[in-house]
């Protein structure tokens, strides 16, 4: 990947990020997650703001460069798993389900433990590569209960697995926790790269993950119905959003 690239990313963020308010709610977040965030299911067209083309165009550019860095990497996970080096790149033909995200947190001004720019989570997606600058804000949940900051390498992304990558692996790998808490003092931009297969692929355990002491613990599922079922979970814009109803019998009696 050119630092270029990385660079010219970086500066689209930014200037997409500066934008006025009611330009970014004109693209707000839509049913296929496509948009900002303050038809055939999670397929749709891009949002894009009229008068910024060399920023649409470095940010298409840096998404084909990370598209080309995830297919590479398909052969180096399925030979960890003991699987054939080919073996992933089936559930990723005919269109991935890629998400690419301009991140940006401003500074917190509050001492609240409980208030995040991004609370603890796990990704949905099969792997993350996220490119950072030197502005601290990140924590890694370790697997002792412990949160660390992973440092800023220049050059380097920081790579995480995720919950479609834990399910077919039978909890070989873990998906790993991480949030946001930006006390810098100074805005933070980050650009996150969620790689996973294509919407119609069967996730099921891999062979080499499930024994007769080691059965599987996932039924198999496909994938789509997987990341619509976290999507109504976790995001509120969406009509079937799970805590809707709870949110809602809060402020008024149920309906019979």
């Amino acid at each position: 990947m050119p630092q270029t690239v990385i660079d010219d990313a970086f500066a689209a963020s930014r200037e997409f990020h500066a934008t006025p308010l009611e330009l970014k709610r004109s693209l707000k977040i839509n049913e296929n997650n496509i948009g900002y965030l303050a038809g055939t299911p999670l397929r749709g067209r891009n949002q894009w703001p009229d008068g910024h083309e060399r920023m649409r165009a470095a940010m298409v550019t840096y998404f084909k460069t990370m598209e080309r860095l995830g297919e590479r990497l398909l052969p180096v996970l399925a030979r960890a798993l003991g699987m054939p080096a080919e073996y992933f790149a089936q559930f990723f033909r005919n269109e991935a389900h890629i998400n690419l995200r301009f991140l940006h947190y401003p500074p917190q001004e509050t001492h609240d433990e409980e208030q995040f720019g991004q609370g603890p989570h796990t990704d949905n997606s099969f792997i993350t590569m996220l490119a950072r600058e030197d502005v601290p804000g990140l924590a890694v949940g370790l697997p002792n209960g412990e949160w660390m900051a992973p440092p800023v390498i220049p050059g380097t992304f920081l790579v995480n697995l995720g919950n479609i990558m834990k399910r077919w692996s039978n909890d070989r790998f873990l998906s790993t926790p991480h949030g946001v808490l930006n006390d810098s003092g100074k805005d933070r931009y980050s650009i996150a790269f969620f790689y996973s297969p294509n919407v119609d692929a069967a996730i099921e355990c891999v062979p080499t993950c499930v024994s007769a002491d080691d059965p599987a613990r996932y039924p198999r599922a496909v994938y789509r119905d997987l990341v619509l079922e976290f999507y109504n979970a976790n995001y509120f814009h969406r009509k079937d959003f799970a805590g809707a109803t709870e949110t809602a019998g809060s402020a008024t009696r149920p309906r019979p």
